[in-house]
């Protein structure tokens, strides 16, 4: 296991277990603060609304990877899925 990545999953949501540089979380501390919420909160809402804005490059990427190994998007998706080494 990635000593980086816990991911903790339950029907509906999954868990993260992230390190972050102490003055990074000085700063999150601070935004979330501003925002009223925790920082592991206010975090997770960072990382949905980056994704969310990057949706078409990570598609677009995700394409050309599974052009480049011949196969569907569905299968790379498919394999990324059952990969293990990330948990």
């Amino acid at each position: 296991m990635q000593d980086w990545l816990v991911i903790m999953a339950d029907k509906d949501n999954v868990r993260l277990n992230i390190t972050i540089s102490r003055y990074d979380f000085r700063k999150l501390r601070n935004w979330a603060k501003i925002h009223g919420r925790a920082p592991t909160t206010y975090g997770g809402q960072i990382i949905s609304s980056r994704l969310e804005s990057n949706t078409d490059s990570i598609n677009r990427q995700m394409q050309e990877i599974a052009a480049y190994e011949g196969i569907s998007v569905e299968e790379l998706e498919r394999r990324w899925d059952n990969d293990k080494s990330d948990e």
